[in-house]
C-alpha cells in the first residue's frame, strides 16, 4: 500500500494532462527503435513529467539471458559505487510484480539501491505475460506520497510496459517476416533450378530423337 498523505486539493486535471501528453509521446515513438534508444527516449519523456514535481526517475531493464536488471539513468542521490546490475531476485518489485514504497516516516528502504532520498518507490513494468523491469522514483520532498501521485505514477509505469510490449511484438514480427522472406527466396531458387533441369532434359531428349 502507498503511505498516502492527505491532500485537500488534488491536481487531477494537471495529472490527467501529464498522462495524456506522456501517452501521446510514447505512441509517437518509432517501433523499430533499439532497446537502448527506446530506454533513452522513455527516460527523457519521464523527466519531462516528473522533474517539475521534484521526482527523479530511473529505469531497471530486465535481461532474461543474464537474469539481471540493468540500471538506466543517473539521479542526484546516487552514491559512488552504486550497482548498475542487480540479480532479478534482489528486487522485490520485479520478482513479486508488486510495487515497493518507502518514506522516512514508514517502512524500510530497499536494500538494493544506494541513495539518500527522503522517499522512493519501485513500480513493476509488467503486462499479463511479461515483466520488463522496474520504474524507480525518488524524491527529497518531505511527507508521504499523495493518492493522486500514486495514480499518476502507476499509469506512467503501465504506459511504459505497453510501449515495451509493442516494441517486442514489432521485433518478433520483423523476425517472422525475415524468416518468410528467406523461405521464399530459397523456394524460388529451388524452383528455378528445377525448371532449368527440366529444360535441359527436354533439350537432350529432342537431340537424341
Amino acid at each position: 500500500m502507498w503511505p498516502f498523505r492527505k491532500n485537500t486539493n488534488p491536481p487531477r486535471v494537471k495529472n490527467l494532462q501529464s498522462v495524456v501528453q506522456f501517452l501521446e509521446a510514447l505512441n509517437a515513438l518509432p517501433p523499430e527503435l533499439t532497446e537502448q534508444d527506446l530506454t533513452h527516449r522513455l527516460l527523457a519523456e519521464l523527466r519531462k513529467v516528473l522533474t517539475p514535481r521534484g521526482i527523479h526517475p530511473r529505469l531497471w531493464i530486465a535481461n532474461s539471458s543474464w537474469k539481471t536488471l540493468r540500471a538506466e539513468g543517473e539521479h542526484p542521490a546516487q552514491r559512488p559505487g552504486s550497482p548498475r546490475h542487480l540479480p532479478m531476485t534482489a528486487c522485490p518489485a520485479y520478482a513479486l510484480k508488486n510495487a515497493f514504497h518507502y518514506t522516512q516516516s514508514s517502512g524500510e528502504p530497499c536494500p538494493s539501491e544506494q541513495f539518500n532520498y527522503v522517499k522512493h518507490s519501485c513500480l513493476p513494468l509488467a503486462s499479463e505475460n511479461a515483466n520488463y523491469g522496474v520504474l524507480f522514483l525518488g524524491s527529497y520532498k518531505e511527507g508521504g506520497w499523495g493518492e493522486e501521485e500514486a495514480q499518476l505514477y502507476g499509469m506512467l509505469a503501465q504506459a511504459i510496459a505497453l510501449t515495451m510490449q509493442r516494441q517486442g511484438l514489432f521485433k518478433r514480427l520483423e523476425e517472422k517476416i525475415g524468416e518468410l522472406r528467406f523461405s521464399f527466396e530459397v523456394g524460388a531458387a529451388a524452383l528455378a533450378t528445377f525448371t532449368g533441369s527440366t529444360h535441359s532434359i527436354e533439350q537432350t531428349t529432342v537431340h537424341i530423337l
